[in-house]
């Protein structure tokens, strides 16, 4: 039986760091059946130089496989969706153009796909800092409902799309909501994702470097606008699904909401109560502790001291 087709999807932009090793691990993959589409968005730096030069000097016997997309900045929100488009796998995945994977993270990962026949399947990774790398693993949930829960309320589960091989009818046959700004723009793709997904399976492997403190990076944005976007990601994403009827927040919605506005309180970003005033009204009714919040005791009790602290208008 012929090897599926898998689609890596790499957006680029002011990378030059990062991106001669990145692209090396990843056009290094073991696995023989790849298309490889890297999304320059607007690259301010040497990054696409790089790339191009890495491409030519090492990896010439590729090109064949290879697609280099140049565009003016769009945003990474936006080259998520749109680089579908260029996307002919059966499998897709979306890796970061700061990050390193091993060389059998497709091989490895597709095997399981194939076993399993698996919607999705999702690998552990490694945090690497400067001075030292942490390793990590993605917690398992007995449903769908506990794993989208534990994804909104950012418990031992990450939203990130680098460590997850996807079937790409997921992407092409549902409704995807469109993430509206460039911070938490993966975890909203990634919790729908998982709620059009029939089988999902894991596997124990640490196959992916995730880098953390890149100072070009999204992450490294003002606290208060990674909270605000982080939020209006999640909110969009949850007046969407209650627009058009889909059932992604059943069974956690008032926990949802009730993190939402903990993480507006604690971000000090309280004019999106005017913006999502739902998050206000779950937020009058919390009587705290309470075993309906999907939040740890210690949260629970920061949360309780943060709604002493504001006066809902």
């Amino acid at each position: 039986m012929k090897e599926p087709l898998v689609s890596i999807i790499v957006p680029v932009c002011n990378v030059e760091d990062y991106i001669e090793k990145s692209a090396t691990s990843i056009l290094s993959q073991t696995y023989p059946n790849i298309e490889f589409i890297f999304i320059d968005d607007g690259s301010k730096d040497r990054s696409s130089e790089l790339l191009d030069n890495l491409i030519e000097n090492k990896f010439s016997h590729l090109k064949s496989r290879i697609k280099i997309v140049h565009q003016e900045n769009r945003g990474v929100q936006k080259v998520r969706i749109e680089a579908m488009q260029y996307a002919h796998g059966d499998y897709f995945i979306q890796l970061d153009s700061d990050d390193r994977c091993r060389k059998t993270m497709i091989e490895k990962m597709v095997k399981k796909a194939v076993e399993d026949d698996a919607d999705i399947v999702i690998c552990n990774y490694f945090n690497t800092y400067p001075e030292f790398i942490i390793p990590r693993r993605e917690k398992r949930f007995p449903t769908k409902t506990a794993t989208l829960s534990a994804l909104f309320s950012g418990r031992s589960f990450r939203g990130c799309l680098w460590n997850k091989l996807i079937k790409r009818s997921i992407f092409t046959d549902n409704p995807i909501c469109a993430p509206s700004y460039d911070m938490g723009e993966d975890l909203v793709l990634s919790a729908q994702f998982i709620w059009y997904s029939e089988r999902i399976s894991y596997i124990k492997n640490r196959l992916y470097f995730y880098t953390r403190r890149n100072p070009q990076s999204l992450s490294s944005k003002t606290r208060i606008d990674r909270d605000e976007t982080n939020i209006s990601n999640k909110m969009d994403l949850y007046r969407y699904c209650k627009k058009e009827g889909i059932g992604l927040f059943d069974g956690f919605e008032q926990s949802f909401l009730a993190y939402m506005a903990y993480l507006i309180l604690k971000g000090r970003c309280t004019d999106l109560f005017k913006k999502y005033p739902e998050t206000a009204e779950t937020a009058k009714k919390i009587s705290l502790p309470s075993a309906e919040i999907d939040m740890s005791e210690k949260k629970q009790r920061e949360y309780k001291q943060l709604l002493t602290e504001y006066s809902f208008a």
